[in-house]
């Protein structure tokens, strides 16, 4: 029988196709907060969970599965699962989830809000927004980065938790595919709500 960590011994599996944990940087705990549901979207069968927090499918058929993850206060996401024809190995998936505009924020975390537009005033959906932090600043930050997609209208929220009060500035990096990378300064103030207002980005053709 197959075992992977979140996984306890007394649960009855005939045979562990995939672990998937869900992550949330801003949780006290790092798991996510409300309800969440993941399906296969092939056949919609929902992927089960265990008491460690860890989603689990088991005898799935070897092939390209796609896991669609849906929650109360997380942006819906579509990630691609991978199963091996190796009966003696499971997938294991990591997902990073990104709150919705419902999630609700701890009371010392920075929103850093705007949107991204071109030249002609049209949204840029699926941008990447990266907020840079330095190391020093950083508490319990994985990476210096910290970053969002824009929206179907072009807007953005980058939540900064977990970072040293005495931080006042953050370089945001915006890039989008056929647009030239943007980066700029912006200042910052812990617990507060910061509006960068329009961020236009320049053709590259």
């Amino acid at each position: 029988m197959s075992s992977v960590q979140g996984l306890s011994s007394d649960q009855q599996i005939t045979q562990l196709s995939a672990s998937i944990q869900l992550k949330d940087y801003l949780s006290e705990d790092g798991r996510a907060v409300g309800a969440v549901r993941l399906r296969l979207h092939e056949s919609g069968i929902e992927a089960r969970e265990n008491r460690n927090g860890y989603f689990y499918y088991c005898d799935l058929e070897p092939g390209v599965y796609s896991v669609v993850v849906e929650a109360e206060y997380y942006k819906k996401q579509t990630v691609t699962l991978t199963i091996e024809d190796e009966p003696e190995k499971f997938s294991q998936l990591r997902i990073i989830l990104q709150p919705n505009a419902l999630y609700p924020y701890p009371e010392n975390v920075t929103l850093l809000r705007g949107v991204v537009k071109n030249h002609s005033k049209e949204a840029v959906a699926g941008a990447a927004v990266w907020a840079g932090i330095p190391p020093s600043h950083a508490e319990r930050l994985v990476h210096s980065m910290v970053g969002a997609m824009t929206d179907t209208h072009g807007e953005f929220v980058v939540p900064l938790a977990y970072v040293n009060h005495d931080l006042r500035q953050v370089q945001l990096e915006v890039a989008a595919a056929g647009y030239r990378t943007k980066r700029l300064v912006v200042e910052i103030a812990e617990g507060s709500t910061v509006s960068r207002g329009t961020i236009s980005l320049s053709s590259i053709l």
